[in-house]
């Protein structure tokens, strides 16, 4: 019911951050959910988690995560598009649950989490504490006062926009 197209860049730092950030979609509670990694640029991946489908397409100028973007929704098969970008983390398992829930309730809406991002003078920390203790571990560890993380639980709202740009808060 869900795909998630997420723009990609290709070099080794980021490559880290991809997987990390793949692993944190595959901790939701759903089993419908299709991962689309795009990347537009001059050399493909090699090898991705097994089930991610990889879509590359040549081009030689400027990294454009929005072109990235396009080319993986034309991709996409699921009703439910949702973009993300590799260094973004789901912390709640039942996120992509209450979207669905959300988008089941009204018609015509685009959900969009208050985002936070992983710092990269913090990535590599975390990274090693995800390799010692596994993923959800790692995530119980985090400092989430800090502005590094996206979640949708008690504590955090998530904005539904309505076709006519009318703000609902749940």
């Amino acid at each position: 019911m869900i795909s998630v197209i997420m723009p990609y860049k290709h070099n080794i730092e980021f490559f880290d951050r991809l997987k990390i950030s793949i692993c944190s979609l595959r901790e939701q509670n759903r089993s419908d959910i299709e991962i689309i990694v795009s990347e537009v640029g001059e050399s493909p991946i090699k090898a991705l988690p097994e089930g991610i489908q990889y879509v590359f397409t040549y081009r030689k100028d400027k990294f454009n995560p929005a072109l990235a973007r396009n080319i993986g929704a034309k991709r996409a098969t699921n009703k439910i598009l949702y973009f993300s970008d590799v260094d973004i983390l789901l912390i709640n398992p039942n996120y992509f649950n209450q979207i669905v829930n959300t988008i089941n309730e009204k018609t015509q809406v685009l959900c969009k989490p208050i985002m936070r991002r992983l710092f990269v003078s913090e990535f590599q920390e975390f990274n090693t504490l995800i390799k010692l203790e596994g993923y959800r571990n790692a995530v119980n560890k985090l400092d989430l006062s800090k502005e590094y993380l996206v979640t949708l639980d008690n504590s955090t709202k998530i904005i539904i926009y309505q076709k006519n740009s009318q703000e609902i808060f749940l």
